[in-house]
């Protein structure tokens, strides 16, 4: 045997001897079935797909950083310690500048190297740039102010360094005179304006705009006369690219009420002096749904908003309940970076109340919107020892852990190596992950969710590992070829590719990198696509794994169990001609022959939209195709 096949055999022993040694330390099932995961034909669900290689030998799989395989489990270990430890000290910077104007001029700097457009707001007039913050954050653009007189030499040149070559005004020219705006045009600049004949049509007229671009279906509903719980709502919303509108505290205001023909679901921000449930009534009327976050007070509302759409990371900025303008140029960046904007005051209690929820969230990475006049030194000296050196030693039993006093979500997350995302997605039990209580059980291991599975689910987790009928990828295909050309051109039905439905039984089943990879490829469930089961009642539950927000995670979901692969190929073939099943028909219309001169413009041209969260799916079936010519049956 030659020494490149010695090492590479050295290789695969070396990486099932890790494979067992990882089993052991994270209490992991590791009877490895198909990452994949395809339609559901019922109901809706994003999915993600392993990337596709042409591996002929395990060596050459190995060789490629991939290391699936199969091993047999171990004993379980009921129990695993874990430590956490929170460090002494926080990170405290503070953004600000000698006015209104220069701080936003330094977020600019502080969150973009360069921006092709920029948003200009009046500094003294919030209401045009509280509207306008999730629209800035759709066009990830910065937002600078001016004094509705003119336009300072430093904003024009903050606007040079910004290689800008769009600005969009926000409000009318008496918030910003049109003499500011020739002044940009003078510099070459594409100069627009969004304004209405009042704050409440300038609102409506930004949201139109932004529902246009982003799609978005809700909607968050302010005082327009009152700001403090306004600014809560502003980063929340531009990171969800989802309107800010305007209403008056007693009266649904007649804008408003011609945006509930296009949006159907409202959250109300702030408490009945701000606005009367006489509003919330009307509301309620005229749209689906109506949910308030309210509090006693302005910094009560932002705890509220603050936990019920939470954030991902440990970092949050930190601004004066009293100093707007400074939150509504920062929220712009907060939104950019998916955090919020946490509310304080000088009084002692704020300030407490404030600490005391950064230790609850296990926050400790902290922006000061403002300076010392704003929020004094004595401010950022709190927050910056704001933890004391603390020991956190936590374990779970059966991959179960139970929340203690002083537990956090993120720190739960931490001490079982999860990302935050993943913890959620496997406790969906959970109401609000950001208010733990005493007592509550968390799965922290694929063993512990499996425990928390629903007694059906538990009766049909898939348990198989029968052996695949397929020896080779080109056994597959020389068996799938014939099945699917008929499928593809059956008499009386819109013809589709032979290819791709080659393409995609060989991508979801793993039949590429191992023959049979996929569990759920082989008897008795027989589903070569990964297809979900929705309500159907023939299903199989499966670990798999999706892309949300751009991070993979591990979930466990129900497929389809097919008695044949002829059905499984007629079933797959059904949802290309019929659609989705979601209401939505004729989906996959950009899959059909006849709307398409090639196979690969359907995959140019987003024809498989929606099948897969992995943005090289198309690349990853384009592969396919090409390495093993599948065009020859189209």
């Amino acid at each position: 045997m030659s020494k490149k096949r010695l090492a590479r055999k050295s290789l695969i022993f070396s990486a099932y001897s890790l494979l067992l040694i990882r089993a052991g330390e994270h209490d992991q099932n590791l009877n490895v079935q198909a990452e994949t995961l395809g339609e559901d034909i019922y109901t809706f669900e994003q999915k993600e797909s392993f990337e596709t290689e042409d591996y002929h030998t395990v060596e050459e799989f190995i060789e490629k950083n991939e290391i699936i395989t199969t091993v047999a489990p171990p004993a379980p270990r009921t129990f695993v310690t874990t430590q956490s430890s929170q460090q002494a000290t926080s990170s405290v910077v503070r953004l600000s500048g000698d006015n209104r104007m220069r701080l936003a001029e330094n977020i600019s700097k502080q969150g973009w190297k360069v921006s092709d457009t920029v948003f200009i707001s009046n500094g003294f007039k919030f209401t045009d740039a509280l509207s306008g913050t999730p629209l800035a954050a759709q066009y990830n653009a910065p937002m600078l102010l001016v004094n509705g007189k003119s336009i300072d030499t430093q904003t024009l040149n903050e606007i040079s360094r910004l290689s800008a070559k769009n600005i969009i005004i926000l409000g009318g020219p008496h918030s910003v005179p049109e003499h500011i705006a020739n002044t940009l045009r003078s510099k070459g600049l594409n100069v627009r304006r969004i304004a209405g004949n009042n704050r409440y049509d300038t609102s409506r007229k930004i949201a139109e705009e932004l529902i246009n671009s982003s799609k978005a279906t809700t909607a968050h509903l302010v005082n327009g006369e009152a700001y403090a719980d306004a600014v809560s709502i502003s980063a929340v919303a531009g990171r969800n690219k989802q309107p800010i509108l305007l209403t008056k505290a007693n009266a649904l205001h007649k804008e408003v009420q011609t945006m509930t023909n296009s949006i159907k679901n409202w959250n109300i921000i702030g408490g009945n002096t701000s606005i009367t449930n006489t509003v919330e009534t009307q509301l309620n009327q005229r749209v689906n749904t109506v949910k308030r976050i309210s509090g006693a007070d302005r910094y009560e509302v932002n705890r509220n908003v603050l936990n019920t759409w939470g954030m991902t990371g440990r970092k949050i900025y930190v601004g004066s309940g009293d100093a707007f303008a400074d939150i509504l140029t920062g929220s712009v960046l907060a939104a950019r970076e998916n955090t919020g904007i946490l509310l304080l005051s000088e009084r002692e209690s704020h300030i407490a109340s404030a600490e005391q929820y950064a230790k609850t969230k296990n926050l400790n990475d902290f922006v000061i919107l403002g300076g010392p006049n704003t929020l004094s030194e004595g401010i950022v000296t709190r927050f910056s020892n704001l933890y004391p050196l603390v020991i956190i030693t936590r374990g779970h039993k059966n991959g179960l852990y139970t929340v203690q006093r002083g537990d956090t979500f993120n720190a739960i997350a931490d001490s079982f190596g999860l990302s935050p995302l993943q913890l959620t997605v496997w406790n969906r039990h959970i109401p609000n992950i950001n208010v733990l209580a005493v007592g509550q059980t968390l799965a922290v291991t694929r063993t512990g969710v499996e425990q928390l599975l629903s007694s059906a689910d538990k009766a049909r987790l898939m348990l198989t590992n029968n052996p695949s009928p397929f020896k080779s990828v080109h056994e597959f295909i020389d068996w799938m070829a014939p099945s699917a050309i008929e499928v593809s051109n059956r008499s009386g039905e819109e013809a589709l590719y032979p290819s791709l439905m080659i393409a995609q039984a060989i991508h979801e089943s793993g039949a590429a990198r191992t023959i049979g990879l996929s569990s759920l490829s082989r008897p008795p469930y027989h589903n070569l696509f990964g297809i979900k089961a929705g309500n159907n009642p023939d299903y199989v539950a499966a670990w798999t794994w999706e892309v949300m927000n751009g991070i993979r995670v591990d979930v466990i979901a129900r497929f389809r169990s097919f008695p044949s692969y002829t059905q499984s190929l007629d079933v797959y073939a059904n949802m290309m001609r019929r659609g989705r099943g979601t209401g939505e028909d004729f989906y996959y219309r950009g899959t059909w022959r006849k709307n398409t001169k090639d196979v690969m413009e359907v995959l140019d041209n987003g024809g498989l939209r929606g099948y897969a969260t992995d943005p090289e799916y198309f690349n990853a079936i384009r592969r396919v195709i090409n390495n093993y010519n599948l065009t020859r049956f189209d």
